[in-house]
């Protein structure tokens, strides 16, 4: 069952465990409880009701992760990423309109598009693996297919930072510092960019992370990747601009 828990997770907040009492409270009473003293005939509402809960928590992953922090920011500061450069709406491309504080601006609001959703989710329903993995990756798919962009988007490196901030900082950090590697030699941010993506998967697997995480990570580095098609092309043919250096019309 594919969100089923591990055996000692616990649903949500809330859900009573063998020797603990059901927490009373809003939260507590969204569910009954799990204690296998229940009769049977919860069961079914149980699972409705947590189903719910995460079909929601997708959606509103989904949207949150849709904002378009780049135009936002841009158009706040009087121009549209999607007119100059790479027409690209993410950090590198707002940089080259708008300058390091824009760009540093968009990183952030996308960094922060991928870490609370998942940190709600967490926060809702506890650490339970396989539905915090799909809501992780519901946010990412927002940043790179925004429904407010006609499925548009960046190429979803910042809002995956965020994600990976929550579900598991030592693979992230892993990713991170071959970001930063290959950045400081090549200062090409679309090459440090793959780089990290394509180690992610492996950083994952060596540092003892849940399968739904390395599987998560799997489909993130390779939406990542087809997302740098373009960027793949200029640096095969040398024309990737490094950082400073205008994008070539």
């Amino acid at each position: 069952m594919l969100f089923r828990p591990p055996a000692e997770a616990t649903w949500v907040r809330g859900v009573a465990q063998p020797g603990r009492a059901l927490r009373s409270g809003r939260r507590g009473r969204w569910f009954k409880s799990s204690h296998p003293d229940h009769s049977k005939s919860n069961a079914n509402p149980n699972l409705s009701g947590a189903f719910s809960i995460i079909i929601l928590l997708l959606i509103g992953a989904y949207l949150f992760g849709s904002t378009p922090v780049g135009v936002i920011v841009g158009k706040l500061r009087g121009f549209d990423p999607r007119t100059v450069g790479s027409h690209n709406v993410g950090m590198t491309n707002v940089a080259r309109a708008g300058g390091k504080s824009a760009a540093a601006t968009t990183f952030f609001g996308d960094l922060l598009k991928g870490l609370l959703p998942v940190a709600f989710a967490h926060w809702m329903i506890g650490p339970i693996q396989s539905s915090l993995a799909l809501v992780g990756f519901a946010t990412f798919l927002g940043s790179i297919a925004s429904v407010f962009l006609a499925f548009r988007g960046g190429r979803g490196v910042a809002t995956s930072l965020g994600v990976w901030l929550i579900l598991a900082p030592a693979p992230i950090l892993i990713a991170s510092a071959i970001f930063a590697a290959i950045l400081a030699i090549s200062r090409v941010m679309s090459l440090a960019s793959l780089g990290a993506a394509m180690a992610l998967p492996a950083a994952t697997a060596i540092t003892g992370s849940p399968s739904p995480y390395v599987l998560l990570a799997i489909a993130m580095s390779a939406l990542i990747v087809l997302r740098h098609w373009e960027n793949i092309g200029r640096l095969l043919r040398g024309e990737e601009p490094r950082l400073g250096e205008p994008q070539s019309a």
